[in-house]
């Protein structure tokens, strides 16, 4: 909560187990989490995306999401993970 900014909320990780894919869970909870935050007086919720994991950029955009930009992790800089930061209004 309140991060980068008071108005946002920010998913650190969010996992559906592979059996589970493709059958509208991922899109039904992330569809309730957002109203449930909007109720809650937030106006955007925020994610990082590694760069070669295409489903999960996948996943966001037809969620709505939408790259506000792209940086290189610095938390293992020896592995050079390109990350996209994406947001949606809500």
């Amino acid at each position: 909560m309140n991060y980068p900014d008071e108005d946002t909320v920010y998913i650190g990780l969010f996992i559906i187990h592979g059996d589970f894919h493709r059958q509208g869970y991922g899109s039904a909870f992330v569809e309730e989490f957002a109203i449930n935050m909007r109720k809650r007086g937030y106006c955007r919720l925020r994610l990082d995306v590694l760069k070669e994991n295409k489903n999960g950029f996948e996943f966001w955009t037809r969620m709505g999401f939408k790259v506000v930009k792209e940086i290189i992790s610095t938390i293992h800089p020896e592995r050079n993970w390109e990350i996209k930061v994406m947001e949606k209004i809500i």
